[in-house]
């Protein structure tokens, strides 16, 4: 080997790793700049912002009512009953028909309520509306599954915005139910709830 091609050896061997540290350094991922937003993890990628289903939950509580208590919904409603839900219609989104049937020991209060007779059971029909945006429905109808349930009775066109009458198309009649997610009370039947509501018929209402 010349001396020439020795020297131009060392040259090439010698240069090659300053160029790859150059190279490193105008990398655009040791130009990145932490997220201050939130945290780093090993790789500097942003970590993942992770939702909170408990606090969904309680929203969704909270635009459900769960919390109304059996006397006060029994004197602040129109009619109350206990029922087997036999079937559910939905109509569109948050607007529901939902059948009850109903046996006499279930008929807590009726004032106008409409129902008919159908062998040992009453059939009350009830409009569900739900001003809530969770993935459950709210209130929570299941057919087959009995439920206390305590609103008002539809008997006047204004009740209703002309948008959501267009939707029902004269399905619902003076004397159905209505209930709605932020003010009426639908509740799983239990025996203590239903002690509850048997307390309220007794005692007066102011």
């Amino acid at each position: 080997m010349t001396a020439r091609a020795f020297w131009l050896l060392c040259l090439i061997i010698g240069s090659a790793p300053e160029a790859t540290v150059a190279e490193r350094k105008a990398s655009p991922t040791h130009d990145r700049k932490p997220d201050p937003g939130g945290a780093q993890s090993a790789d500097n990628s942003p970590a993942p912002r992770l939702h909170s289903p408990g606090r969904d939950a309680e929203t969704c509580a909270r635009a459900c009512r769960t919390d109304l208590d059996e006397r006060e919904s029994y004197c602040g409603s129109e009619f109350a009953v206990n029922g087997i839900v036999h079937d559910v219609e939905v109509l569109g989104k948050g607007i529901r028909l939902v059948t009850l049937l109903v046996d006499r020991d279930g008929l807590y209060k009726m004032n106008r309520l409409y129902s008919t007779p159908d062998g040992f059971f009453f059939r009350v029909h009830i409009l569900a509306l739900d001003f809530s945006s969770c993935n459950k429905p709210c209130p929570e109808f299941k057919p087959g599954s009995r439920y206390i349930v305590m609103g008002h009775i539809y008997h006047k066109r204004r009740q209703l915005p002309t948008a959501l009458l267009r939707v029902l198309r004269g399905r619902v009649r003076p004397g159905d139910g209505l209930v709605r997610s932020n003010s009426s009370y639908v509740k799983r039947f239990n025996r203590k709830r239903d002690g509850q509501v048997q307390g309220a018929i007794h005692t007066q209402c102011i």
